[in-house]
């Protein structure tokens, strides 16, 4: 299951309830992997939903029955149940762009409660020994689950943002939005060997985003 090991603090948390009469049908369960552009594009969900979309990055998580959309930190099959008929979304980015700009990430972040962010700052373990963690080297695949890309109805990537918010704005028929970019995190460039090693490492996670990536060429 998806834990607290992401900083973002993904965790299990409690469980919707199985959807009764009565309950609205949501449209959209969109799962949002770490450093992968969320924020931004959480932005754009407000922008077109409104208060119809709910928010669950752990712990409680409220309005579930007035939602059309809920996005968050959370593996696919947690809102599947209650809406078997919900389109899934999620965004992907290049494992060695999404691990290096976590790392900096959680480097720069305040201590909040996260044991293992707090674990992190105590041991400032270099950007190598933080992609080979266990937590990070199992960290998208406790996301996707056993999904297939046939499951979703759209993955966009990080590379290509702009216009695969269009391609999903065009699919779903949304109003004009405005495409913001937020929470990119500052860091130092890394070097070739570096980038190389951390390609080796991030393997396993490499081969959820080849698979997504030949499945949405578009």
């Amino acid at each position: 299951m998806v834990s607290g090991h992401t900083l973002h603090g993904a965790a299990d948390g409690p469980r919707p309830s199985p959807s009764r009469g009565g309950c609205n049908l949501a449209e959209l369960i969109s799962v949002h992997i770490p450093k992968t552009a969320g924020e931004s594009f959480l932005d754009i969900l407000r922008q077109v939903y409104g208060r119809a979309l709910v928010c669950d990055y752990g712990g409680a998580v409220r309005g579930l029955d007035r939602a059309r959309v809920v996005h968050g930190h959370f593996p696919v099959h947690r809102y599947r149940a209650r809406w078997p008929e919900a389109s899934l979304v999620t965004w992907m980015r290049d494992p060695v762009e999404r691990v290096t700009s976590l790392y900096y990430y959680w480097l720069g972040a305040a201590p909040h409660g996260n044991p293992n962010h707090d674990r992190f700052l105590a041991e400032r373990p270099s950007l190598i020994e933080f992609a080979r963690t266990p937590e990070l080297q199992s960290e998208v695949g406790q996301y996707l689950q056993a999904s297939a890309p046939s499951d979703f109805l759209f993955v966009g990537f990080v590379d290509r943002f702009d216009a695969d918010v269009q391609r999903l704005a065009r699919l779903l028929d949304w109003p004009p939005i405005d495409i913001p970019h937020r929470n990119a995190t500052a860091r130092p460039a890394i070097s070739a060997a570096t980038r190389r090693l951390l390609a080796q490492t991030c393997r396993a996670e490499s081969g959820h985003y080849q698979r997504m990536r030949e499945a949405w060429r578009v």
